[in-house]
């Protein structure tokens, strides 16, 4: 076990190592001047070039493109993502102000999924091929193919402006009204976890499925044991395992879903906020927020596949040897 954890702690460093290339490039490649949009209308005038050129170089903008991302690479190591050229506020201040909301949404949306998709895909894989089956399968091949933002907008439609049940949009902190804060976060949460719902939903079916026809569980069966210690103990255990990849590859990909959801709720996260960033031209909050997506994604993937090793014995025995 111990070898496994520092094999993939190994893998961390390039990973985002690679990520924050293609970070940088991608800034790299965006229109516009960041000293420009730093100065705002004033760097127009002809009197104010002297001051642009000033700022290009207090930037490193001056300097080849290689030492440019040596430097802000440095810095990123450090914990300094920059000063954001909008707030004139460190970056790092502004995504961690507005983290909260999101893990917030992460954590009720996953909590939602598997409360649904575990009792769907087991209902689905019992009562293969029946009425059933075929209805939760519509519904999942819906739940992919729905765009988030359109589902957003029907639920507002109907239980905010059509059943006045919820409110339609804004954010309030945990702490301040703890009752009004999960109120405000079901449509937003129920709008993520309607793709989660759907994808975990068909893994967990199709995993139940071939688990169901394994040697050892007709073997638990003959012994005479009742269908639902079997279905626990056996069918329901072995074929989570297998849905863990995939949840950790989807709860990775949580926290760059959310730029659109929060959007159009208007929860004030960290996906807000990136999205806020790229209209404002914002370059060092961008770069900073991606960077945290990225970092998010692989520390999901990495506790998933601890957690995989930790139930999985064959796992463990690979790397005993």
């Amino acid at each position: 076990m111990g070898r496994y954890c520092l094999r993939r702690l190994m893998q961390i460093g390039p990973a985002l190592l690679a990520m924050s290339l293609v970070v940088f490039a991608a800034m790299q490649l965006a229109p516009g001047d960041p000293a420009v949009m730093r100065m705002g209308r004033a760097a127009a005038r002809p009197e104010n070039q002297a001051a642009l050129e000033a700022l290009r170089k207090e930037m490193g903008l001056d300097k080849p493109l290689l030492m440019q991302y040596g430097l802000w690479l440095s810095q990123v190591a450090r914990g300094n993502f920059g000063v954001s050229h909008r707030s004139d506020r460190p970056v790092f201040a502004l995504i961690g102000a507005r983290l909260p909301a999101s893990l917030q949404l992460i954590g009720i949306s996953l909590t939602l999924s598997l409360l649904v998709a575990i009792p769907l895909g087991t209902w689905a894989a019992l009562a293969r091929r029946s009425v059933a089956d075929h209805l939760i399968m519509a519904f999942s091949v819906a739940g992919v193919a729905i765009p988030g933002f359109w589902m957003g907008l029907i639920l507002i439609l109907v239980f905010a402006v059509r059943l006045d049940w919820l409110p339609p949009s804004g954010y309030v902190p945990f702490w301040e009204d703890p009752a009004e804060s999960l109120r405000r976060s079901l449509l937003p949460a129920t709008t993520l976890s309607f793709y989660l719902i759907a994808t975990f939903t068909r893994f967990l079916r199709a995993d139940m499925i071939e688990t169901l026809q394994e040697d050892y569980v007709r073997t638990a069966r003959a012994k005479g044991l009742r269908s639902r210690v079997v279905l626990r103990r056996h069918v329901l255990h072995n074929a989570l395992m297998p849905m863990l990849t995939v949840m950790g590859v989807e709860v990775g990909g949580l926290m760059g879903g959310m730029v659109i959801v929060e959007q159009v709720f208007g929860w004030s996260g960290v996906g807000w906020l990136t999205l806020q960033g790229i209209f404002n031209r914002d370059y060092p909050l961008v770069q900073g927020a991606i960077m945290l997506m990225a970092l998010f994604y692989i520390l999901a993937n990495f506790g998933i596949d601890l957690l995989n090793a930790f139930l999985n014995p064959r796992i463990r025995a690979q790397y005993a040897s």
